[in-house]
């Protein structure tokens, strides 16, 4: 058995827990698998997975082989990919993060028909507004809303989203909507931030015009919070476009001061240089530029 089907065994055997559900993926007996293991971990000198007659466990060192076997692997598939070119179709697993607002209510809209078209893709959407180590937490690509990270990822622009300054019919009605930035100062508004002067603003937005607003009476770290305060008629509430989209169409939100506010992100997708010719990883930006570039936003929810 050569050396790669030896860590294809390994990989199976890490992500399945198990040598009888490796070799039931495998095609193989759970014997086959035990002693591919044994012949890589004698001829590594370390041993990879510690087991009991009840669980088994990887250890340090089959963690770190497991994070470069993979890479190893991939980087195999996509080579024979590139020879064979459009006869073989894209395929393997994609882990990618994404703030939870636009994954929810953009990306979870398309992913079927993405499906549809790639059925061998396999993508593990890592929700989070905060940057993770793309290399401890095996992150293939990331999707940044504003100005993307200082590093030396790759970068693509996926799409553009304004900001939307809302408030429900039922506030419009009971309080009139603001006739101006300053007037805002007169409304109850619902703020971003949870120290003492939390702001009617999103993350890393640094308009002093929306700052540290009297009004603002209700706070959250967390947009989709505020988006449900704001369908209560809770107060006026800053949000991207992308996010209320389904709201502003459906009635549920409205939009004001749209004459004054033409603010807006751009929205990028980053991963590490070592994927720049991953086609698994092309055909997924590919489709996120055509599904974001050329439509206006929308939800499932609408």
């Amino acid at each position: 058995m050569d050396r790669l089907a030896e860590l294809q065994i390994f990989v199976t055997v890490f992500e399945s827990g198990d040598y009888s559900a490796a070799a039931r993926a495998l095609d193989l007996t759970p014997s086959a698998v035990s002693k591919a293991i044994k012949r890589l971990e004698t001829r590594l000198g370390s041993r990879l997975f510690d087991r009991t007659s009840r669980s088994m466990q990887a250890t340090l060192d089959g963690e770190v082989l497991y994070a470069n076997a993979r890479n190893a692997i991939e980087a195999v598939n996509e080579a024979e990919a590139s020879v064979s070119g459009s006869l073989a179709a894209p395929e393997g697993d994609l882990k990618v993060q994404a703030p939870p607002a636009f994954a929810i209510y953009q990306l979870a809209r398309i992913m079927p028909e993405f499906h549809q078209r790639y059925p061998s893709i396999r993508i593990a959407f890592v929700l989070s507004n905060e940057p993770l180590d793309m290399a401890k937490t095996q992150i293939d690509a990331m999707i940044a809303v504003g100005q993307p990270p200082d590093s030396e990822l790759l970068v693509r622009k996926i799409a553009t989203s304004r900001w939307v300054l809302c408030a429900s019919p039922a506030y419009i009605e009971r309080h009139g909507g603001p006739s101006s930035l300053e007037d805002l100062a007169h409304h109850e508004c619902l703020g971003y931030g949870l120290d003492n002067s939390p702001a009617i603003v999103a993350p890393d937005e640094r308009l002093e015009t929306f700052a540290n607003l009297p009004g603002v009476f209700l706070a959250s770290n967390n947009d989709s919070m505020l988006q449900a305060l704001a369908r209560m008629a809770c107060g006026v509430v800053r949000l991207a476009e992308y996010h209320v989209a389904a709201d502003l169409q459906a009635g549920r939100l409205v939009q004001v001061l749209k004459d004054q506010t033409q603010d807006h992100e751009d929205i990028f997708i980053l991963h590490r240089r070592k994927l720049q010719r991953s086609e698994k990883l092309r055909v997924l930006i590919d489709f996120m530029i055509e599904k974001f570039s050329s439509q206006g936003w929308s939800s499932p929810s609408a």
